[in-house]
Formats: C-alpha cells, sequence, structure tokens
C-alpha cells in the first residue's frame, strides 16, 4: 500500500500509511517470537518514523528505499507464503517491494511508471 501511495505521489496517503505501518512495527518489536529481527525491525521503524514525518516526498524517497530493503530481509525470514516482488529503479537506484510482477515504480510515479526491473523474487505463485 505505501509503495502504491509513492506511485500515486499522494504525500498524505504516504504519511498516513507510514504512521500505520509504524504501528505494526511497534507490535512487532514487542513480541518474543520476532526477537531475532530487532535490530531490522528497529531499521523499519526509524525510516517508517521519518517517512510519516516528512514535508516533501522527494525527501523521504531514500528512506523508503531503506524501509523496502529492511522490510525485504524480514521477509525472506518470515514471510510464509505471499509473493512478493524485490524491484529496482535504475535511474535512482533504489528498490520498493511490490506485491504483484508489473512494475510501477514509486519514485517516478506515472511519468515513468514501467521503469525498472524484479531483481528478486519470494513465494511467486
Amino acid at each position: 500500500v505505501l509503495k502504491d501511495n509513492f506511485y500515486s505521489q499522494d504525500l498524505n496517503a504516504i504519511k498516513d500509511g507510514a504512521s500505520k505501518m509504524l504501528t505494526a512495527a511497534k507490535e512487532l518489536s514487542e513480541d518474543p517470537a520476532y526477537a531475532a529481527e530487532l535490530s531490522t525491525i528497529k531499521m523499519m521503524e526509524e525510516n517508517l518514523q521519518l517517512i510519516s514525518s516528512g514535508k516533501k516526498i522527494d525527501a523521504i524517497q531514500q528512506n523508503f528505499h531503506q524501509l523496502s530493503i529492511a522490510v525485504w530481509n524480514f521477509s525472506k525470514k518470515n514471510n510464509q507464503n505471499t509473493a512478493l516482488y524485490f524491484q529496482f529503479c535504475p535511474m535512482k537506484k533504489y528498490n520498493w517491494i511490490a506485491a504483484e510482477e508489473k512494475i510501477k515504480n514509486p519514485y517516478y510515479g506515472k511519468s515513468m511508471s514501467n521503469c525498472g526491473k524484479t531483481i528478486e523474487t519470494l513465494n511467486k505463485q
């Protein structure tokens, strides 16, 4: 969902989505089942906090990239059966995670929506 908000270039939706994800990440950090992933979860929390308080989309794209890497690393160890695609923008040199294989570049939105490629896949159906 956050990727789609970046794709739409909707700052308020981005901030709202990041706030909701931050709440979920904090719950994960308190769950003993994820104690081994605490540093990754803290990285998610830090970037979600920065995104949720961002003033300009361009200024928080780096945080979204860092968040995407942290979520991908977490998902590789904890995802049971959801298909996920780790994608890459060669122009920005940033990554993102998508639930669909089709490229929808969140860094350039509709102006360059198909710029990018899938570099890794989890649980492709």
